[in-house]
């Protein structure tokens, strides 16, 4: 049981190490991608948002806008068209 625990603890400080300070943000190099993505995305909505509120609407903003709003269906067509094989 010690033992079990002891191997485990060991494995456990091997993946710490391995991922390094940006690994705790952004987890494994297999999930990174996907959370990188994410914050993109969710600064470019919270970037639309501020447009929308304090710039004077859609129609003053429309190319900004879809600008953006680019940036967020290519990130959402990363996260979840990728496919491995």
């Amino acid at each position: 049981m010690a033992k079990s625990q002891i191997a485990a603890q060991q494995a456990n400080d091997k993946l710490i190490l391995e991922r390094g300070v940006i690994g705790k943000v952004f987890g494994s190099k297999d999930h990174a991608p996907y959370y990188i993505v994410a914050i993109i995305i969710i600064i470019c909505i919270l970037l639309m948002t501020y447009i929308m509120i304090f710039s004077g609407g859609y129609a003053q903003n429309k190319e900004a806008l879809s600008f953006i709003g680019n940036f967020v269906t290519l990130g959402m067509g990363y996260i979840f068209g990728k496919s491995t094989s």
